[in-house]
């Protein structure tokens, strides 16, 4: 159902947000029903409640999340980032219908704001299957915010995406301009096609006179060494 202890992932959070937010805030987190009722609103309302302020890394709550659960990036995430994942882990899982309509429900009503959070959950949603078609068009959106919270330390892609909706990911990230190094997964998921792909990439980019991501030679080179070397040399000569 899920992919991690969710037992210890809920603890973890509410320690750092009773340590970061007011009382008063924390007080209406935890006093809430448990499976939520309205999770919709509940999921907007939080912003009301909590601060856009990352937490302080330092704190031991903070250090105890961050090492428990080191596939994620936690630094990156703010202190309503953690309100409204606490929110989302409250739900039942038991019924994977019921469950992945109710996030469907809050994908579908959520703001810029809500979506890119949502999509940085993905890794700690139950049933990680159940939304490859969810992040695959998270993929194609055109939303920066949305694009970089898939894309950046988040193992959802690397783990659940098929060959297919990875290499559009990775071409996507390299067409706008995103750090491939805080992709993960990047040399594990690397194939043949992603590799053709980003070499025919080079060829174009070569022929405009444009830059190319260096990240991209690796990538190619484990593939087709030979003509990455001689596009390397070019590039190389006409800088």
């Amino acid at each position: 159902m899920f992919a991690y202890t969710i037992e210890i992932l809920r603890p973890a959070i509410a320690a750092v947000l009773k340590e970061e937010s007011s009382s008063e805030s924390f007080t209406w987190l935890v006093a809430l029903p448990v499976p939520p009722q309205n999770i919709t609103r509940d999921f907007s309302f939080a912003s009301r409640k909590f601060s856009k302020q990352r937490p302080a890394s330092s704190s031991a709550p903070h250090i105890y999340l961050a090492e428990k659960f080191q596939r994620t990036h936690w630094h990156s995430w703010t202190i309503l980032d953690l309100a409204r994942l606490y929110l989302l882990l409250q739900l039942n899982a038991a019924n994977e219908q019921e469950y992945t309509t109710t996030i469907e429900s809050v994908f579908n009503q959520a703001d810029l704001g809500e979506l890119t959070i949502l999509y940085k959950a993905l890794p700690y949603f139950a049933y990680g299957k159940a939304w490859e078609s969810r992040c695959a068009e998270g993929i194609r959106s055109n939303m920066g915010t949305v694009l970089e919270a898939i894309m950046y330390e988040n193992s959802y892609p690397s783990v659940h995406l098929p060959e297919a909706a990875w290499n559009q990911l990775i071409l996507k990230a390299i067409f706008t301009g995103k750090d491939l190094g805080r992709i993960y997964g990047l040399e594990e998921r690397n194939n043949a096609a992603l590799a053709a792909s980003l070499l025919d990439y080079a060829e174009e980019r070569l022929a405009a006179g444009r830059n190319i991501d260096a990240a991209v030679w690796p990538l190619t080179k484990v593939f087709y060494p030979e003509k990455t070397g001689v596009l390397q040399q070019r590039f190389l000569q006409e800088k």
